[in-house]
Order: structure tokens, then sequence, then C-alpha cells
């Protein structure tokens, strides 16, 4: 699998220091780095397609975007913790996974039905689609690579 960083020139960007993953499945995820969020990507790319990714991190909006091959758009992970701020190498307990779906509007209640982990609303004219993650006691690797693969396919089918 390989993995590069995307670079986007209007914007501050700092480099992830991306470390292999050193996580067991069992194991409790109580905080996660933008590096720890790539690792839970990359293990489950290969359910998308080729098992392929790229990310960047936007320093401006301390947002880390992924795009993983055969998954139609991208996917964004921002902080949600108001006590800190989220860089390219630091952690937080506290995420969210979002992404800008191409779904008519009318549908919006029908995503929120059906989809009841994720939170679909309207900004502009977009549908989101988002997922929050609080981390603080801890949550199974498992439990967690399995919510990033059903937001994932969701994100994916709606297309």
């Amino acid at each position: 699998m390989s993995q590069k960083i995307m670079f986007n020139a209007k914007t501050t960007q700092n480099c992830i220091d991306h470390q292999p993953n050193n996580i067991e499945s069992d194991d409790l995820v109580v905080e996660v780095t933008p590096s720890n969020v790539i690792n839970l990507f990359t293990d489950i790319a290969a359910e998308f397609g080729n098992g392929d990714l790229t990310y960047s991190f936007d320093g401006e909006t301390m947002t880390l975007l992924i795009d993983i091959n055969g998954v139609n758009g991208s996917i964004a992970v921002g902080d949600l913790d108001p006590y800190q701020t989220w860089d390219a190498n630091s952690t937080t307990d506290f995420f969210a996974l979002r992404a800008i779906l191409s779904v008519d509007p009318k549908h919006l209640n029908e995503l929120n039905r059906t989809h009841p982990n994720t939170k679909f609303y309207l900004d502009g004219n977009d549908i989101l689609a988002e997922e929050a993650f609080y981390l603080t006691y801890g949550v199974t690797n498992l439990n967690v690579l399995d919510r990033f693969s059903a937001f994932v396919k969701t994100v994916n089918a709606t297309f």
C-alpha cells in the first residue's frame, strides 16, 4: 500500500510524523494523532479498492484530508476538542469524520433515519455526512475500525 503526502500550496501545511501501526485489534484507543488516523484508514482501505490512499494535513484548518482509492470523494477528519488544538503531530480524544455527499437534499431525512450513527445535514446546497468519535474512556481498536469502515461504506454508497 502506498502512502504519499499531498500538499496544498494555498494553506500552511505541517509534515505528519507518520509511524507504522502498533495497535492491536483489542487494544483500547483513548486518543489519536493524525498518524494513528492514517493507520486506521490504511487498515480498511483494501475494502474499497486496491488499498491505496493519500493524505494531507491542512495546517490552516487543522484538518486531515484522506482520499482512498475506490471511494467517491474525500474524507476530512477534524478535531472537536474545545480545550486543545490538534495539529499534524498532536493528539485528540474527540474528533469527527466528515464528507460532502452528491445526494439530492430531498433524501436528507431518509439518510438520517437509515444511518443512525451518522449525522447528515445541509450546509448551503451540500449534504454533509458526519460521525463523531469520543475516545476519552477508551474504545477498542476493532470497534473504531468497524465504525470507520461503516462511515466510508455509507459515503461511498450515497454517490
